[in-house]
């Protein structure tokens, strides 16, 4: 166990620098605390022995594992003072299902005696509350620091993502390895560029147990050209905050295209691009098709297109499927109005809601609206 002196703390803690958390407290085989639930990682936290005016720390999970959002209403330590919480999100906080939330506890005896300690945590609406038992003890002793026995593989030292068009997006695979027994926590992945995130089966905070592997991708998205060096970091529990990392580096270069961004362009019967035009009499249905082009060198993604009918005059319907246009391609629609009567109305833009919305990846125009109206 490595300690740390009270006096350095407060030296580090001046420069704005928080101390960096302990070993993560898993029981394993034992049955885990769980408050609507939301499940601990642990029953009890035991410092074990530490050094009079030294410091330990560690870290308990928080793990939402119900279908609903959880609200920590309230976290507080009720016993001896050597207890503290040292590092937590600012209260109330949300966990969203399959989320997990760190609590970063720390001790530190002034005596040669033991202690204990309850952390109690609340939900929000919730009268009962989740008690984890702590345990610690001051002593003097010669050989103070067993550290971990765990360490994290990366299978990769660098990635070169070669180049790649502004506004898109390219990843690479990346698999990470607890080559040691003990359970390991990874805090968070960070990026020294925003041009790279990771998504896939790694979701910080999470526990990685001893043995087992986690990939995710790490993905290139630049926004500007130039070449983008950067630095990924996996913070860990190891040792009580080591830090892993790999490069990666990539080149950005405008694509080749005069129109670079989807353009949408809808052509209707009524010559007005933004205005169609309908008659029914008796249920006889005025039946209209639309055109719409991209009028890009890129693909443009028409991910949905819906009318909505207001409660006067006859009924709009709608027949579209959602698809994806290369370069300068078409598609249509049709729009149908039909009316048990003689039906004319006309554009209000206070009542009316007869509008067809066409939804795009259009930067300019993500919303096309039409109106649609009856009567010449």
């Amino acid at each position: 166990m490595r300690t740390v002196s009270i006096l350095s703390l407060l030296y580090l803690s001046g420069c704005g620098l928080t101390p960096l958390a302990g070993n993560l407290v898993v029981d394993e085989g034992a049955e885990l605390p769980n408050l609507g639930g939301l499940e601990a990682s642990s029953g009890i936290i035991d410092f074990g022995t530490v050094e009079p005016d030294n410091i330990e720390f560690q870290d308990l999970v928080l793990t939402n594992t119900s279908v609903d959002t959880l609200v920590i209403a309230d976290a507080f330590v009720d016993g001896d003072t050597s207890f503290l919480i040292d590092t937590m999100t600012l209260l109330p906080t949300e966990i969203e299902p399959g989320l997990s939330e760190i609590i970063t506890l720390s001790f530190s005896p002034s005596d040669e005696l033991d202690y204990s300690a309850d952390l109690n945590i609340q939900l929000e609406d919730a009268s009962d509350l989740m008690q984890i038992e702590m345990l610690g003890s001051g002593d003097i002793s010669e050989d103070s620091d067993t550290g971990t026995d765990s360490s994290l593989i990366i299978d990769t030292v660098s990635i070169d993502f070669g180049e790649v068009n502004t506004y898109s997006s390219t990843m690479e695979q990346v698999t990470i390895t607890n080559s040691g027994e003990d359970d390991v926590l990874i805090r968070n992945v960070t990026s020294t560029d925003s041009s790279y995130g990771y998504s896939g089966d790694l979701v910080p905070p999470t526990v990685m147990s001893g043995g087992s592997s986690k990939s995710f991708f790490i993905v290139f998205e630049p926004m500007t050209e130039g070449d983008f060096p950067a630095s990924i970091t996996i913070e860990t529990d190891i040792n009580e905050g080591t830090n892993f990392e790999f490069e990666v580096n990539g080149t950005a270069v405008e694509p080749d295209c005069e129109i670079c961004t989807p353009n949408i362009q809808v052509n209707t019967p009524s010559g007005d691009d933004y205005l169609m035009n309908f008659l029914s009499v008796y249920n006889l249905p005025d039946e209209q098709l639309l055109s719409i082009q991209n009028m890009s060198d890129v693909d443009m993604t028409i991910s949905d297109a819906y009318l909505s009918n207001d409660t006067q005059g006859g009924d709009f319907t709608l027949a579209f499927s959602p698809v994806t246009l290369g370069p300068w391609e078409t598609t249509s629609a049709v729009v149908t109005f039909q009316c048990p009567e003689l039906c004319f109305e006309y554009p209000n833009g206070f009542s009316d809601t007869n509008v067809l919305h066409i939804l795009s990846d259009d930067p300019t125009e993500p919303d096309y609206q039409i109106e649609l109206w009856t009567g010449f």
